[in-house]
């Protein structure tokens, strides 16, 4: 598995195949209902955790977070697939924080995460509850980390390699195999 992935900070904007969400505020993400364009922009690396975030929020997930399965109107289940996957992305550190974009929804997070601690205190949970360890970073800038460049691999050059690549993408990555514990019996 290679990581393509470039640096944050390389894109302005952030566009796949025609799709394309603005650096500022991502005022009308949603007020197109192009549900599948929405989905494969954040579904790009290269979209930062602020326009995410602020994305998530434009979805009015207000609306179906204490909401069941079930109970959420078949006309409503894309847009609700959608904020299950923003808010699992963002929970699981896939968007990173770029130090120069600003939070434009900085005080609905706040709404949202004082909401999400008076449920807690309460006993109860919505259906999408943000990871503050994960939101530190663009909720208090001084807590970021600087960023580390990611640049692609260099292509690997010769005969033998252009000739076993095929090959080569078959098996497990290398990388993926360096992080295997040595006495796991896992593949």
């Amino acid at each position: 598995m290679r990581d393509d992935r470039q640096t944050p900070c390389a894109a302005s904007q952030v566009e796949t195949r025609g799709d394309r969400l603005p650096a500022g505020p991502p005022e009308s993400a949603w007020s197109d209902g192009d549900l599948d364009g929405l989905g494969r922009v954040m579904s790009r690396r290269e979209t930062d955790l602020s326009t995410a975030v602020c994305v998530f929020f434009q979805g009015e997930p207000e609306r179906f977070n204490y909401l069941p399965k079930r109970d959420v109107p078949a006309a409503f289940h894309g847009i609700v697939r959608l904020l299950d996957n923003i808010c699992m992305r963002v929970n699981s550190g896939f968007y990173l924080p770029h130090p120069e974009r600003p939070l434009f929804c900085r005080a609905t997070l706040g709404t949202w995460l004082d909401n999400q601690h008076a449920d807690a205190a309460q006993g109860r949970r919505g259906r999408w509850t943000l990871d503050e360890r994960v939101l530190a970073a663009i909720l208090d800038p001084s807590r970021c980390v600087a960023l580390e460049t990611i640049c692609p691999r260099p292509a690997a050059t010769g005969l033998w390699r252009a000739l076993l690549a095929p090959l080569r993408r078959l098996g497990v990555d290398r990388d993926i195999l360096k992080y295997r514990g040595r006495d796991s019996n896992q593949p």
